[in-house]
Order: C-alpha cells, then structure tokens, then sequence
C-alpha cells in the first residue's frame, strides 16, 4: 500500500512511500487512535473500536442513492399497485 499520493514521481524501493501494515488504519494517525481509545474506555458494553453500518447492503444502497439516484426514485408499483400520475413522471 503507497501512501504517498502527492510526488509525480516515486521510488518503488523507498520503503518511506508504504504504509505500515503492522498496524490498523485507525492506529497509523496517533490522535487518531488516542481518540478512539478514549471513547473505547468511556463506552458500555459491547465495546468496539471502530463503528460501522451493520450491514454491507447499506454501504451500497448510499453509494447507490447518491451515484446514480436517477435509478433509485424510477419506482414503478406499491404493494402491486400502480402510482397512476406519480407513477408517469420522468425523474
């Protein structure tokens, strides 16, 4: 993994421009990891250090919403029933 994004060059034997993999994400910015570690001690069981969505399908369907939300508003039937005028409108 490179981490240096900015060079319009770079030397692939600089072990400088990778990213420690020894450590997590949230580990490799100190403040970073202090703050979480702090809100770790602080919280109520089940404790955790990083928060997700629970679910991947909800990753997807906010990048989908905002990518393309011309596709996500198309609804054509509720509960089998046809919308009638909303139904028509071009989005």
């Amino acid at each position: 993994m490179i981490q240096e994004y900015e060079a319009t060059s770079i030397d692939l034997n600089n072990k400088e421009i990778y990213r420690d993999l020894t450590k997590p994400i949230g580990a490799l910015n100190p403040e970073r990891l202090n703050l979480l570690l702090q809100r770790y001690k602080t919280m109520p069981e089940p404790k955790y250090l990083y928060g997700t969505h629970y679910s991947a399908p909800g990753y997807v369907i906010g990048y989908l919403v905002r990518k393309h939300p011309q596709y996500m508003l198309k609804l054509q039937v509720i509960s089998g029933i046809e919308l009638g005028i909303i139904g028509n409108l071009e989005w």
